[in-house]
This record gives C-alpha cells, sequence and structure tokens, in this order.
C-alpha cells in the first residue's frame, strides 16, 4: 500500500505540473533558431502563445475553430474497457469529435492522434485535404488526450493525460464513425499516428466486420515495433527480447498511475511556469517545416510523462498482433532472418485472418538508432524516427493488412502531418486519392 500511495502522489504532482504548462508563452527575448527549422524565431512572435496580453489564458482552440470552421461533439464512452485506475473511471470518459460545421464532402478523413496529441490539423489542411483529396479533414481526441482531457477534468473526473488501455479497442472510433454517418459523411477513412495506428489496428483485428461506412485505413508511423533506444535496446519482435518485455508489460499493468517518465512534468522555477526558456519537442516541430497553431491548454505535455500503464498496453498491443500474426521461426528464428526475406516463407491456412480494409503505411527510411548516423539528415533537418522502428513496421504491416501499399517518405516526419505543405501533398495525399479512386462506387440510394 506504501509503493501504491507513493506512485499515487507523484502522479498528483506531475498532474498539477501539466497544468501549470498548459498556459505559456516561450520566453522573450526571441528564440534563437530552433533545431530543425529555417525560422531564426517565430515571425510575429510566439505564434502559438495562449496567454492574453493582460495575463490569463486565450482559447485558442476556439479562435481556430471559428476562423476554420469547425465544432466539436462530445461522445461518452462505452462502460468497458479504460485501464482500471483510481483516476479513470469507464464512465468517466468522453472523446470528443471535430467536424466541420458545413460538410464540403461524402468523404471523411478521420485523424487519430498519437501520444500527447490532440486533433489541431485544421489549419492549412482542411483546405489542402479537399482541393487534393476531395475529403473533410476530421479529428477526433481520445479519452486522456486533448478536449477530452480537459472536459473531463472540467467535469471533475481527472483523468491522467494520455491514459488509454491500447490493446483491445479504441472505445471513440465506434460512437466517432457513427457520428460521422449522421453528419452526412458515407466514405470514412481512418487514418491514425503512432500509437493510435497501434491501437486502431488492434481494434479492427477484433471485428467480425468493419464498421459501417470505414472504407480506407492510413497508418503514419504506427508503434507497431519499439525504437530500440525505448528499452534498453530489446526488440518485442523476437525471443529473448519478447520474453523480457512480455513480464514486463505484466508487471507495468499492475500499477498503471507510475510515471516512469516526467521530463518537463517535473517542477521547474516559478519564473519560467509561464515563460520557459526552452521550446518542447511540438514548438520545435512546429515551426521545423511550417508554422504549426495549436493550443497549449490542450496539448501541454512538452515531453511527456509517460505512464506505466500506456507503455505496458503499447507492449500488450504489440505483442498481440505478434502473436495473432506471427512471422515465420517465431519466437526463435525470427532474429535471424532479415528484413522481407522471411516474407517468403509466411505460409496461411485456409481462413487468412488479416483485415481486409484497403490500408496505406507512411514511414520515415530510418530510425535513430540507425548505425549511420547521417542517414535521414536532409539539409541539417532531423527527419528519423526516435520512437518506433520503421524497418519493423513496414515487415509487419502486409502480415497484419491484406490490402496494404506501403511508401517511404523522406521528407516526413514521426507525425507525417507536421511535415511540410509541399511534402504533404506531393508524398501523401497522392496515394490517399488513388486509394480512393480505386475503390468501389457507392450505389446511389
Amino acid at each position: 500500500q506504501h509503493i501504491f500511495a507513493c506512485f499515487q502522489r507523484k502522479a498528483e504532482s506531475v498532474e498539477e505540473r501539466m497544468f501549470e504548462l498548459s498556459t505559456y508563452e516561450l520566453a522573450a527575448p526571441p528564440l534563437k533558431k530552433l533545431p530543425g527549422s529555417h525560422l531564426e524565431h517565430p515571425p510575429d512572435g510566439d505564434v502559438n502563445s495562449n496567454l492574453k496580453a493582460g495575463g490569463g489564458r486565450r482559447d485558442v482552440d476556439a479562435e481556430l475553430q471559428e476562423k476554420h470552421g469547425y465544432t466539436t461533439t462530445s461522445l461518452p464512452l462505452p462502460k468497458s474497457g479504460l485501464l482500471g485506475t483510481r483516476l479513470c473511471a469507464p464512465a468517466d470518459g468522453v472523446t470528443v469529435l471535430l467536424h466541420p460545421k458545413e460538410r464540403k464532402s461524402e468523404v471523411a478523413v478521420l485523424w487519430v492522434p498519437g501520444f500527447g496529441r490532440y486533433a489541431d490539423h485544421m489549419e492549412p489542411l482542411r483546405s489542402l485535404f479537399l482541393e487534393e483529396a476531395g475529403a473533410d479533414l476530421c479529428g477526433i481526441d481520445p479519452a486522456g488526450h486533448g478536449r477530452a482531457y480537459r472536459r473531463a477534468a472540467d467535469e471533475g473526473h481527472a483523468p491522467l493525460y494520455n491514459m488509454l488501455d491500447g490493446p483491445f479497442g479504441l472505445e471513440g472510433i465506434g460512437p466517432g464513425l457513427d457520428k460521422l454517418g449522421e453528419l452526412g459523411y458515407t466514405r470514412i477513412v481512418l487514418w491514425a499516428n503512432s500509437t493510435q495506428g497501434l491501437t486502431v489496428t488492434t481494434y479492427l483485428t477484433t471485428l467480425r466486420r468493419p464498421p459501417a461506412g470505414l472504407e480506407a485505413v492510413v497508418l503514419t508511423s504506427p508503434y507497431f515495433a519499439l525504437n530500440k533506444s525505448t528499452a534498453f535496446n530489446l526488440t518485442n519482435q523476437c525471443g529473448g527480447g519478447y520474453c523480457i518485455l512480455k513480464t514486463a508489460a505484466a508487471l507495468l499493468r499492475c500499477f498503471p498511475d507510475a510515471p516512469l517518465k516526467t521530463g518537463d512534468a517535473e517542477p521547474v522555477p516559478a519564473d519560467q511556469v509561464h515563460h520557459p526558456t526552452t521550446a518542447g519537442w511540438l514548438d520545435t516541430t512546429a515551426l521545423a517545416a511550417r508554422v504549426h497553431r495549436f493550443d497549449r491548454y490542450l496539448n501541454p505535455q512538452r515531453s511527456t510523462p509517460t505512464y506505466a500503464g500506456w507503455f505496458s498496453s503499447v507492449l500488450r498491443a504489440q505483442q498481440y498482433l505478434l502473436e495473432r500474426f506471427p512471422p515465420c521461426g517465431f519466437p526463435l528464428n525470427r532474429c535471424n532472418l532479415p528484413g522481407p526475406e522471411w516474407l517468403s516463407c509466411l505460409s496461411r491456412g485456409p481462413f487468412d485472418a488479416r483485415i481486409t480494409t484497403p490500408a496505406l503505411l507512411f514511414t520515415v527510411p530510418f530510425a535513430s538508432t540507425d548505425p549511420d548516423k547521417s542517414a535521414g539528415i536532409i539539409d541539417g533537418v532531423d527527419h528519423r524516427d526516435w520512437n518506433i522502428d520503421p524497418a519493423e513496421a513496414r515487415a509487419i504491416f502486409p502480415r497484419v493488412y491484406a490490402n496494404g501499399k506501403s511508401y517511404e517518405v523522406p521528407h516526413g516526419f514521426h507525425e507525417m502531418l507536421l511535415a511540410s505543405e509541399e511534402t504533404i501533398k506531393a508524398e501523401l495525399l497522392p496515394h490517399l486519392r488513388e486509394l480512393l479512386a480505386s475503390l468501389p462506387a457507392k450505389p446511389s440510394a
């Protein structure tokens, strides 16, 4: 009980710090050139500041929704599935759907953000998706993320930030798809990033048939395989590492509230609470290729915290897919077979359990742990993936998706929609447009 009480106190301290981080502007004088950015500093000061001139918080999200014609709908969660933590009871949760006030297309792309993120790609991607793919860009904030995190907290439920049970379903996806159908969308594409690429995939494997209206899935940097730097150089894809991490996942699940990594969530001097002197990862990435607007009140995580329950969920979901769609020779021989060579010996019985929904996979070519340290560095910008092993993700993808195509995006990032508009327009949306054009036309009503 003493150990659990310590974890509880630490989690509460972290959550208090996350609240402090939710309203700030980067310190003046103007920042020096941010790593990976072509800007010396934001052109009009801190473009993502959510502090009012006279003090208090600007509602940047409301401003952006009004500017780009969006609104939100809260969707109560079913009473099952969330991790049973002290702060996150299933009945307390909501997910929040972001969608245009006025539908412009029968096609909706529903973006599901990854760890520590929320649906904030209204600017400038709504017009880009409409022009290049003929689709309305929508988004959903899972429980514990963004608007869902804040609404539950405002109602006194105080869920843990980013706390989501990933292995067996994303509870808000079904209601989100149903709501899009009610709004008149007849063709829906799920676009899931990072952790939610893994979660959406496990969710789809649990269904007897695809949800109504779902025509395709797009995965960007799905968390199918750990970057080896994440877990002491262990891989979750073969014998020894698999067994160690399986045990670790079971142990971490016993105290899901425990913060494994706090980073920015640690206290800082009082004069830096609302004027931090360094940029968080999103501040940096948001300016690396273009100015990306987001509301820090909805995205207080500048790099951490990481909870034991989240990491346990990731490990269990990876292992679930590995056990259901094993490579030949698993778990002992897999490590001795490089890259796609072992795909040729993958045999299937009369029943193919793979997901049949057409799918696209986008990853950057290289991981941060690639032996060639210059690989993935283009014009001084680091395009390597520091979170997943892209090569392993590309190898796992065809084992799980029967009708999938995989593409490498050299100028992308782990979160592909934070790449430049030119990259999104040239390297992502043409493949989506081609996929949509190849699907059978819907029968007229």
